[in-house]
This record gives structure tokens, C-alpha cells and sequence, in this order.
């Protein structure tokens, strides 16, 4: 049984390769809500000095009117924006 187990494994094993390739080592996950300067002070240094590591930027925010959506979507277009319609907490 472990035999069969293992040769699984191996005839699968590009189709694993591909899918690791996107997995994170780190989700960074900010909750944002009308703080548009903060917010870029925060993902400038968090970009500036994360190194060596396979990281994702996700940015939620909570019904900003500050401009906060518009320059993570003009100034940071691989932080991946999730928009809500308002303050859910």
C-alpha cells in the first residue's frame, strides 16, 4: 500500500509543484477604515523591508471616504482590495 501511495505522489507531483509555487509563507491582513495616510506609511515599509519570504498584502476596507480604495488601487496594484460598503469592524 505504501508503495502505490508513493507512485501517486510522484505522477502528481508536477501538479503540486505548479500549485506550491503560489502558496504564502505570510497573509498580511489590514483592516482599514478612513486612515488613506496611515494606511500608505504602512504598506510602503511593509514592501520596503520584507525580504526573502513569499507574502501576500490584503487590504479591508471598511467604507472609507478618504481616498484610502482609490490609492490602494493606484499605488499598490498587487494588494489585493477587499471593499466593504461600510464600518463592519
Amino acid at each position: 500500500m505504501a508503495m502505490l501511495c508513493i507512485f501517486l505522489l510522484a505522477e502528481s507531483w508536477p501538479l503540486i509543484a505548479g500549485y506550491l509555487q503560489y502558496i504564502m509563507d505570510l497573509s498580511i491582513i489590514i483592516v482599514n477604515w478612513n486612515t488613506n495616510i496611515l494606511l500608505q506609511k504602512c504598506l510602503d515599509s511593509i514592501i520596503a523591508f520584507t525580504h526573502d519570504i513569499k507574502y501576500e498584502l490584503i487590504v479591508i476596507d471598511n467604507g472609507s471616504s478618504d481616498g484610502s480604495v482609490e490609492i490602494v488601487k493606484s499605488m499598490f496594484p498587487s494588494v489585493i482590495l477587499i471593499q466593504n460598503e461600510k464600518n463592519v469592524g
